[in-house]
């Protein structure tokens, strides 16, 4: 986890860890890469059921516009699995500070104490997921392709109130599947949330 002095005095001492909200992020196209992706291929990801692939594209661009929907929050943390990273020491060096630092963790034992001590305001305990980021937009298409035909299977199962029912919480899948997407040009951050 590479961080800038204060924040690692912060982590120190406090013995905390910050989870942001990804929308408020330095990267404006965090959450919207996978709507991107979706709106832009939908005849690639989508089955030909075109009723579906119209209620699907028409979500997804409503969610590229207004991504956040009550109670679907996503706070992500972000780390690095390159030790030694010049463009992220470089970032966290810039201004007047010429120190950073790079924190070393064990993810399941973090994921586990963040378990133990978390609670949200309503008392449960927030669920964590974590992987590595997929930078690659060809396995992005396929794993978007995948999700999106596993959801529509099921529901054809059914009749169609269901097969478009399931295209809002469809969506709901692909933004937090989109956690972990990133375009290609960030790679080099070899980036694990």
């Amino acid at each position: 986890h590479y961080t800038s002095p204060l924040a690692f005095k912060s982590i120190i001492e406090n013995k905390k860890l910050r989870f942001s909200d990804r929308y408020y992020l330095n990267d404006s196209s965090e959450g919207k890469v996978i709507m991107e992706l979706c709106k832009n291929e939908i005849d690639t990801v989508a089955p030909e059921d075109e009723t579906f692939k119209r209620c699907l594209l028409e979500e997804c661009c409503k969610r590229y516009e207004v991504p956040q929907r009550d109670n679907f929050y996503v706070f992500q943390c972000s780390f690095s699995l390159d030790n030694d990273s010049l463009c992220l020491w470089n970032y966290y060096t810039k201004g007047d500070c010429v120190r950073g630092y790079n924190l070393h963790f064990k993810s399941g034992e973090l994921k586990r104490k963040i378990l133990m001590k978390s609670k949200m305001d309503d008392g449960r305990t927030p669920k964590i997921i974590a992987s590595k980021i997929v930078y690659n937009r060809k396995k992005q298409i396929e794993i978007v392709k995948n999700v999106i035909q596993q959801f529509y299977d099921f529901s054809v199962r059914y009749n169609h109130y269901y097969k478009l029912f399931t295209v809002g919480i469809l969506v709901d899948k692909l933004m937090l599947l989109g956690a972990f997407f990133k375009k290609e040009c960030f790679q080099v951050e070899k980036e694990y949330r």
